[in-house]
């Protein structure tokens, strides 16, 4: 009797140990990456998050080909700060601490929040400062200070004696244009006539135009809106037929093809990247063939900010401290432009070209 339990248990035994050695030495799944993202799906802003969204469908995609490494879990912040942290709570209620959030207002009313969180957290913000706020903050979008440096040096280089603006009324374009660009000119002798300022309600454009053209400035400062620049140009042209030299900035980049003969000779600043990487033209044909129109450029800045997270994650220890070491130490591929990297209060390092309108096309702009 004894013989005939012992032999049973002995073959039990040894299942039970090379169980327990296949488990063992079983290679672990890599654990799928979570991240947030608060972007604004609703609001006066839901064109921006439609564009970030879909280039984090494409990422998600790309990345989870083969085997699902990575989850995007997507807030919307209803393109209002108070929704945007009631988003930030859930997302923290979901045990999500990596993220991305698409809007100033919303971002500095989360940004208190992330260190007692311990959140990193990046932002598409126009606020080249906000990276200070936070050594968990990481900024990935266009650099207003980087456009206000190439268009003093070009204004100064043009030889320009007078400047006029219509400005957006944001602070940040205060901060950027009317502070710092004006204080540079009128410090190398360029006197700022006039500066008018516009929003999303403004109608009257011909009236501002007008005022402005009344002082005959050498050239004319525009900032960012690029909703409204096929009917500030329909009323320029109206007016002038010989125009000053026309400085327009980011927003050029969304106006529409069959518009362009409205922008013929308008000079405008750009991140340098856009026109001449292999990757930008890759991601641009994807995003198209995914989703049937063209992507704007926070598509772009979401998708390249999205995956230098995913990235920093993946390669460094995962905590908070390990993360940021890992993104301030490298440098990574983009397509919002070819390298991607990081100064030590965790900005862009932006570059900044010059483009025109000529003859229906967007070309390089080039000094005579």
């Amino acid at each position: 009797m004894k013989r005939k339990i012992l032999i049973p248990l002995a073959i039990l035994v040894v299942i039970i140990a090379a169980i327990a050695i296949y488990f063992t030495q079983k290679p672990k799944e890599p654990e799928t990456i979570k991240i947030g993202a608060i972007l604004p799906l609703t609001g006066n802003n839901a064109w921006f998050g439609e564009h970030a969204r879909n280039s984090l469908i494409l990422l998600e995609e790309e990345i989870n080909s083969q085997n699902k490494l990575l989850e995007i879990v997507i807030y919307d912040s209803k393109t209002d700060p108070k929704e945007g942290l009631n988003a930030y709570r859930k997302m923290i209620l979901d045990k999500i601490t990596r993220c991305y959030v698409g809007l100033d207002p919303v971002a500095k009313t989360i940004v208190p929040n992330i260190e007692k969180d311990n959140v990193v957290m990046f932002v598409g913000s126009v606020d080249n400062d906000i990276a200070k706020m936070s050594k968990n903050l990481f900024r990935l979008y266009y650099g207003f200070r980087n456009e206000s440096v190439a268009e003093s040096e070009f204004l100064i280089k043009k030889g320009v004696k007078s400047v006029s603006m219509l400005l957006r009324d944001v602070g940040v374009i205060k901060k950027y244009k009317e502070e710092f660009l004006g204080n540079n000119l009128k410090q190398n002798g360029i006197t700022i006539k006039r500066i008018e300022y516009f929003d999303p309600t403004t109608k009257d454009f011909r009236t501002l135009l007008t005022k402005i053209l009344t002082d005959r400035p050498d050239a004319i400062v525009m900032s960012e809106y690029g909703a409204f620049y096929p009917t500030i140009f329909k009323h320029l042209r109206s007016l002038t037929s010989s125009p000053p030299i026309i400085l327009g900035g980011l927003g050029m980049l969304n106006v529409k093809e069959e518009d362009f003969p409205l922008y013929e000779g308008v000079i405008f600043t750009a991140p340098a990247y856009f026109f001449i990487s292999d990757s930008i033209s890759d991601f641009r044909n994807k995003y198209i063939k995914r989703f049937g129109i063209p992507p704007t450029y926070e598509a772009y800045y979401a998708y390249d900010a999205v995956k230098t997270l995913y990235l920093a994650i993946k390669n460094s220890d995962g905590t908070t401290k390990g993360i940021r070491k890992y993104i301030l130490e490298n440098q990574f591929k983009g397509v919002s432009q070819p390298v991607i990297k990081f100064d030590k209060d965790g900005d862009l390092d932006v570059s900044v070209v010059f483009k025109t309108f000529k003859g229906g096309k967007i070309v390089d702009y080039k000094f005579k």
